[in-house]
């Protein structure tokens, strides 16, 4: 499946299968990965992150990598929201970040927070991972707005947010805070030239009617689902935003 969304840096969303051992015993499962031109980003495994926790040195870190395996445990519907996704080169495998969300949707909003490795900033990588993730979590379910906070001084990761259409719009208290709204589909005219086209061939099968009449009732019935279909959706977002 192939995306462009709001972002600039299209990606495909596509199942990888991987093995793994548990308790002595080799398994295999499928996982989701965001393949862009450069990049492969997929979730670490609930047995990636628990090495990431036993491994990390910084306690601080060690503690951040921990509370994340506890919610996976927890909340195992909401794992894709809670591990963090690795950014990995197409060209050699190599791992040189990741992306994370602070968990699911809360009032339609999402947290989101990025690093990547300093010898490989500057060069587009973290802007184009960013970008599919911010793609994926604008597909799921009532995902409305997606939030990052940066510290004061770091211009680049401010120019990451910013480049993926991120704008400032609040002080926290680690920093600058940026947020992204999802754009607004309107389905009606979709619907209207869907339903006119029908109308067409109705006409041209349909003998005894007139073309134009069966494009007039085709577009109007075309109309009414799409003010519906919108409308549903706008108080669905209004609903969960709140």
């Amino acid at each position: 499946m192939m995306g462009r969304d709001q972002t600039a840096y299209p990606f495909r969303e596509v199942r990888l299968r991987i093995s793994y051992r548990e308790n002595g015993d080799r398994m295999a499962k499928k996982i989701i990965c965001l393949k862009t031109e450069r990049l492969y980003i997929m979730p670490m495994t609930e047995e990636e992150l628990d090495i990431q926790v036993r491994e990390e040195k910084d306690e601080e870190a060690k503690k951040a990598y921990s509370d994340r395996l506890e919610n996976c445990e927890d909340e195992p519907e909401d794992f894709l929201w809670f591990v963090p996704w690795k950014i990995i080169l197409q060209e050699d495998g190599k791992a040189i970040g990741n992306v994370a969300f602070d968990g699911p949707q809360t009032n339609g909003m999402v947290e989101v927070s990025f690093s990547i490795l300093p010898s490989l900033q500057k060069q587009g990588y973290m802007t184009e991972a960013l970008g599919a993730v911010v793609g994926w979590a604008f597909r799921q379910k009532d995902v409305y707005e997606i939030t990052a906070e940066t510290p004061p001084g770091n211009r680049p990761s401010q120019k990451v947010l910013e480049n993926n259409g991120f704008a400032m719009f609040a002080n926290g208290q680690g920093g600058p805070r940026y947020k992204l709204v999802k754009q607004r589909f309107i389905k009606t005219p979709v619907f209207i030239g869907v339903f006119l086209l029908a109308g067409v061939a109705a006409g041209l099968l349909i003998k005894p009617f007139n073309t134009y009449l069966t494009m007039g009732i085709f577009a109007g019935v075309g109309a009414v689902l799409g003010v519906f279909v919108d409308i549903t959706a706008e108080n669905r977002r209004k609903r969960i935003i709140g």
